[in-house]
C-alpha cells in the first residue's frame, strides 16, 4: 500500500490557544507579520485584511475566535496564508497569526482519533483530533464555515 492512501500529510500551527491541524495543501505561504488594513465593524477574531501581491486576505486571529483572547502582541507572529476551500471570487485566500512557523506532519491515517476529552468545540472549530505520536492534540478548524463568515463580513 502506498503511504499516499495511509498518510495525511498536514501542517501544525501553534497558537497561544491550542494547536491547529490542517491539511499540507492548504497552506500558500508563511510571511511575517506585516500590518494590515482595519475593516469597519469586524468582530474581534478578525484582524483586518493583508495586501499580497495583487490580492487581499483576510487575516484571522484563532485565539480570539477560539478562545476569546486578544494575542498579547502581533507584531512578533507569523501570517499563514492559505488558500480559500472554494472558488469563490471574493476570497482567494486568507490568513492566520501563529506563534511560530509551522510544522510539517505526515501521520498514518490509523494513529488520527476524535478527541471527546477538551469539553465543547470554540466557534470556528470542526473537530478536535489526537494522534499516537507524542500524544499530541489539535483542532482543525471548519474552513468551510470560516469561509462563509468571512465572506458575509466582507459583504457589507
Amino acid at each position: 500500500m502506498s503511504t499516499a492512501t495511509t498518510d495525511l500529510d498536514a501542517v501544525l500551527l501553534a497558537v497561544d490557544s491550542a494547536h491547529i491541524l490542517l491539511p499540507a495543501a492548504a497552506l500558500v505561504e508563511v510571511l511575517p507579520y506585516a500590518p494590515t488594513l482595519a475593516l469597519e465593524n469586524a468582530p474581534p477574531w478578525l484582524v483586518g485584511t493583508l495586501l499580497w501581491g495583487a490580492a487581499t486576505a483576510p487575516l484571522v486571529s484563532l485565539d480570539a475566535l477560539f478562545a476569546g483572547v486578544n494575542p498579547r502582541t502581533i507584531q512578533h507572529r507569523r501570517i499563514v496564508l492559505l488558500q480559500a476551500p472554494t472558488a469563490h471570487p471574493r476570497l482567494h485566500y486568507f490568513g492566520f497569526l501563529t506563534v511560530a512557523p509551522p510544522q510539517s506532519l505526515s501521520i498514518a491515517r490509523h494513529d488520527l482519533a476524535y478527541d471527546n476529552h477538551g469539553g465543547d468545540l470554540p466557534l470556528g472549530a470542526l473537530c478536535r483530533v489526537r494522534w499516537v505520536e507524542g500524544e499530541r492534540s489539535a483542532l482543525i478548524p471548519d474552513l468551510d464555515a470560516l469561509e462563509r463568515m468571512l465572506l458575509k463580513i466582507l459583504r457589507h
